[in-house]
């Protein structure tokens, strides 16, 4: 026994050190990549002309100034379609009531009618709003109702989009809450890497995502998300099948200041993991990543407990010292990626400080619980065959047959957009 405690807490202390080290080296090249990023600035006059489409189902928190900021864009020529969910939904006197206060002419809004039968109401919604495209619509962009885009917004997906090899470009999303729940720190942590991975193997977000009007005919995109439960994820995999890229823009990172409860974050992790699983082919390292990692944290721990009762004191030490090494990079990682999301906050004249000395105490506690988060999520998406979403349960019959199983109409204002 004490031979294969001391291999086992060896072999785990090896692996250990080297996760640990390439999560510090993709923390570096993800900063890297986005320090050294220069978009262009585009004059008006090279400002192709924009279509901006958003979906609505229920009045999110930050709905009121997602709308606000979206119709006071700094660019010259674009028109806005909001789609929602019904008449009913409480989304949709918030939309008129805010039309009707700033007076803006460059907004259309319709009640969605065409629900498909075979993908997500998001997806049917998007659709509804791409019929009747104009010729003069050069560029497609995409956002989602819990983000409040910046006034460059529009500009800076277009900037992203002039080089001919880019075929989409995408922002990220960032969570700082105002209030440090437990669901909203766990959702905090749990996105830091996840938004790093994003950006550097081209998981597209939704929540900000553009396409030259050209590209997206071309490729027939529209035909894909007729049948899919989302319609971000699938964007590289399609792109590259045509030789082009997808540009991920930094400025882009768009701040999601929402509480949520724990139980709606565990939820939304597993539906993210999910579309993962459906639309991209990198779902083998996202599963292989997390699974590592919780076998090193909890069987770290584990083990030292095992060892440590057995009286074999080098291989408890070895077990305890592999955890700490893991956590001890990740925690530097957070911390690194925070400093840096800061500055990207200042540019933008956005508040940037999160969290009090008392919360940040508490950050490695919380490390280890999204950790196990992670792994019943990532177990719940490889063989889950139904997920909910915003009071609608989808069976999955496959990645482009989407079914609705029941639906649950939205009749208050929400306390947060999961």
């Amino acid at each position: 026994m004490p031979i294969v405690l001391n291999m086992v807490s060896g072999l785990l202390l090896a692996v250990s050190t080297v996760f640990a080290l390439v999560h510090l080296l993709l923390g570096i090249r993800f900063v890297q990549r986005v320090s050294n990023y220069r978009g262009r600035s585009l004059s008006d006059d090279e400002c192709p002309s924009a279509l901006v489409v958003l979906c609505i189902r229920g009045a999110d928190p930050f709905l009121e100034r997602c709308l606000q900021s979206l119709f006071r864009q700094n660019y010259p020529r674009y028109e806005v379609r909001i789609v929602v969910d019904s008449t009913d939904d409480p989304g949709w006197g918030m939309v008129h009531e805010l039309i009707g206060r700033m007076g803006v002419s460059h907004v259309s809004v319709r009640a969605l009618t065409d629900r498909r039968p075979n993908c997500s109401l998001k997806c049917s919604s998007q659709l509804q709003a791409l019929q009747n495209l104009q010729p003069q619509h050069e560029l497609i962009a995409f956002l989602d109702a819990d983000t409040v885009p910046h006034p460059s917004w529009i500009r800076e997906l277009a900037a992203a989009l002039q080089d001919p090899q880019v075929g989409a470009a995408t922002g990220g999303r960032w969570y700082l809450p105002s209030s440090p729940s437990p669901g909203a720190i766990v959702r905090l942590l749990w996105n830091m890497p996840a938004q790093v991975i994003m950006a550097l193997v081209n998981i597209a977000w939704g929540g900000t995502l553009a396409f030259r009007r050209e590209t997206f005919d071309r490729l027939r995109i529209v035909d894909r998300w007729g049948g899919a439960l989302c319609e971000d994820t699938m964007t590289a995999d399609v792109l590259r099948e045509h030789g082009l890229k997808m540009k991920f823009v930094p400025s882009l990172l768009m701040i999601n200041r929402e509480d949520s409860s724990f139980r709606s974050v565990c939820y939304w992790i597993s539906r993210q993991l999910i579309n993962t699983r459906l639309y991209h082919s990198f779902w083998w390292f996202v599963i292989a990543h997390g699974s590592t990692i919780f076998l090193i944290v909890y069987g770290g721990a584990l083990l030292a407990g095992v060892a440590a009762a057995l009286g074999d004191a080098t291989a408890a030490r070895r077990a305890l010292l592999a955890v700490v090494v893991l956590q001890a990079a990740l925690l530097s990682l957070f911390v690194w990626l925070q400093f840096w999301v800061n500055k990207v906050l200042r540019r933008r004249g956005e508040e940037a400080n999160w969290g009090s000395a008392v919360v940040w105490l508490t950050i490695p506690f919380w490390v280890v619980i999204a950790q196990a988060v992670n792994f019943w999520a990532l177990l719940r998406a490889q063989f889950s065959r139904t997920v909910e979403w915003r009071g609608i349960i989808y069976k999955i019959q496959s990645p482009f047959a989407i079914q609705i199983v029941e639906e649950s109409q939205i009749t208050a204002t929400r306390t947060h957009s999961l």
